[in-house]
């Protein structure tokens, strides 16, 4: 198969032997834990890291079926996938060499990757995480170099604007983006953080009509809340995303919320299996994540980290419009503002007395008499009530 792959230039050729590659997948998933399997002299790190770098060479560009992108990406996925097995049954943790050639080939292989490239190597990433974490051997290092390779990976799938159908690799994405090794190393390197914010935030922007992604988001943050608690309080550029995941207002048109609608009516009428089919189709619905935000700012334990909910919200005020609203009298900037009052009313009682009186003195008494709107008064007053 290397041989053919490497040197051919004769497309049916080349198509033969990526179905063959991906059959030998295939056995290697079944082949994995045979005796001596480990021990193949053909199946190594380094013959598929050699194939990778010397796949399709001789592919005659000019003259390339419009399709054939589609088997190449299909053919690096397998030997992702296949370098992912063999990590199952050979440990990395103390071989920095092999770790940095798994790297360089999961980058190289971001700018010829489609949807099954780009999944086999997210999964790929997950397994190097996983494999590092149970000796203890995953560092800033590694969370630094997964992340690079994560943003070029981001950057392709925007690229596309991200397609529907390809919602399972935008959820394992987020889900590895933050997952909670890379979320720990990020306490002490800031630029890990703005990393992880930049693409978080991207995340939350490219929301605004797309199901599924910010109940997956908020879900990863509350769980590594809930599990790692002492970590979490000390992850505080997470705080940032907390504000912008409740400031975001997804799209209000009737045709965003068909799918529940349908999915209720197929429940009460049709459905024989008794699984949902919104949840079949998408996972949580949309609300969700706002439940899980204000469960996590409920659960804050720390004075800095609600300190810095409230100092995002005023620092930032050209751009969320707290304190002066663009329209006075505007419904949706009304309602993005009780989504911050919301938040803040709720994180006021974590704030350390100093801190909650200064805050009310400066902020919400003088924001209370130049508020337009009634709803948002009523936050205001229970906060001045509170203090």
């Amino acid at each position: 198969i290397s041989e053919k792959i490497s040197n051919s230039s004769d497309e049916d050729e080349l198509n033969l032997n990526i179905s063959k590659m991906y059959f030998l997948q295939k056995c290697v998933a079944k082949c994995l834990y045979n005796e001596n399997f480990e021990n193949s002299e053909y199946i190594t790190f380094d013959n598929l890291f050699s194939l990778c770098s010397t796949a399709f060479k001789n592919q005659v560009r000019s003259h390339s079926d419009k399709h054939f992108y589609k088997n190449k990406d299909k053919f690096y996925a397998g030997c992702l996938s296949i370098i992912s097995a063999l990590i199952t049954i050979n440990p990395i943790g103390d071989d920095l060499t092999l770790q940095k050639k798994i790297f360089d080939i999961s980058e190289s292989l971001v700018t010829h990757s489609e949807f099954y490239c780009h999944s086999e190597n997210v999964n790929l990433l997950s397994k190097i995480i996983e494999g590092l974490s149970v000796g203890k051997k995953f560092n800033e290092s590694h969370a630094n170099t997964i992340v690079e390779i994560l943003n070029s990976i981001w950057e392709a799938l925007i690229s596309d604007r991200l397609i529907l159908n390809q919602k399972s690799l935008h959820i394992n994405f987020i889900k590895l983006l933050m997952n909670p090794n890379i979320l720990k190393s990020s306490i002490n390197d800031e630029d890990l953080a703005d990393k992880l914010y930049y693409i978080a935030n991207d995340i939350i922007d490219k929301s605004f009509g797309r199901k599924s992604l910010m109940p997956t988001l908020f879900k990863s943050i509350s769980n590594y809340q809930v599990n790692y608690n002492e970590s979490f309080e000390k992850t505080i550029w997470l705080s940032k995303l907390i504000v912008r995941g409740a400031f975001l207002q997804q799209i209000n048109q009737h045709l965003f919320k068909l799918e529940n609608i349908i999915a209720e009516l197929y429940n009460e009428n049709l459905n024989m299996t008794g699984v949902d089919l919104y949840e079949a189709s998408y996972g949580e619905e949309e609300i969700a994540y706002r439940v899980y935000i204000t469960a996590i700012v409920a659960s804050i334990k720390s004075s800095d980290f609600a300190k810095a909910i409230w100092s995002y919200i005023i620092e930032n005020d050209k751009e969320l419009n707290f304190m002066i609203p663009k329209k006075r009298t505007d419904s949706n900037e009304q309602w993005r503002r009780l989504q911050l009052l919301t938040i803040m009313s709720i994180s006021l009682s974590k704030l350390n007395d100093i801190d909650a009186v200064e805050f009310v003195d400066t902020i919400v008494i003088i924001k209370l008499f130049k508020e337009p709107s009634p709803l948002c008064r009523m936050y205001l007053e229970w906060m001045v009530a509170f203090c």
